[in-house]
């Protein structure tokens, strides 16, 4: 619905173990990033765990990559941390940048570009951006998007890391504070999404979501605690 003069922009933002539950709570809270983004587009459920369940365990690797590649374990291969990327699948921001489009994944856990994304980030290794924590990542996309990179994503590890340290649960205050510093961050790169819209008149699809929920201090296993999902957007997609 954009008009034809308005060059089309991503950006994605990972909330890394995020409880589907405990997002629902926040974003009842004002200044709710994902709250935001659902007003103007929408918020869905999903599952990650493979197409039966079972098929690929709820971790991170896995749950990203089947994101980023629109298909399951059984085609990208990997079904685990530290599994590589089968050359014959592409994640979206390779095919983005092989497209000629500028395209950018900053990160801290590092797996993503020494595992899961080897063979992808020593073609195009301007790409991957490892960052030592989140306050990087943010800077890095923060800097992807005032340099007018066409699709930036991103992941925060704030709530995987509250949920091994000390539990994933709704119950757990410093988990939910978690969410709140993932929620903060969001809000300073739509912020940042939002001054190019106005400066420049591009159209951004905004995304958030998440790879995996948590269960006491670890995830793997199918419950709904772990396997359960959301995705929230600008844009009316579904």
């Amino acid at each position: 619905n954009r008009p034809p003069e308005a060059k089309a922009k991503l950006l994605f933002i990972g909330y890394d173990g995020a409880l589907v539950s405990a997002v629902g709570i926040k974003s009842q809270e004002a200044g709710s990033a994902i709250a935001a983004l659902a007003q103007q587009g929408g918020m869905w459920l999903g599952r990650t765990g493979g197409a039966t369940v079972g098929d690929q365990v709820t971790c991170t690797a896995p749950g990203w990559t089947s994101m980023f590649t629109g298909v399951w374990a059984d085609q990208h291969k990997v079904y685990n941390n530290g599994d590589t990327l089968s050359p014959e699948v592409r994640t979206i921001m390779y095919q983005q940048h092989e497209a000629g489009k500028k395209a950018s994944f900053s990160y801290s856990w590092e797996p993503h570009g020494t595992a899961s994304y080897t063979l992808e980030r020593e073609i195009f290794s301007d790409v991957f951006r490892y960052n030592q924590d989140d306050a990087g990542t943010l800077d890095s996309m923060l800097k992807a998007i005032n340099n007018g990179e066409d699709a930036v994503f991103g992941t925060l590890e704030h709530t995987d890391h509250a949920g091994h340290t000390t539990s994933y649960s709704i119950h757990n205050k410093k988990y939910m504070k978690a969410v709140e510093a993932a929620e903060a961050d969001a809000n300073v790169l739509i912020a940042a999404a939002k001054s190019r819209m106005a400066e420049y008149g591009e159209d951004w699809m905004i995304i958030i979501t998440t790879d995996h929920g948590g269960y006491q201090l670890n995830h793997y296993g199918p419950t709904y605690m772990e396997s359960t999902t959301f995705f929230a957007c600008n844009k009316k997609i579904f």
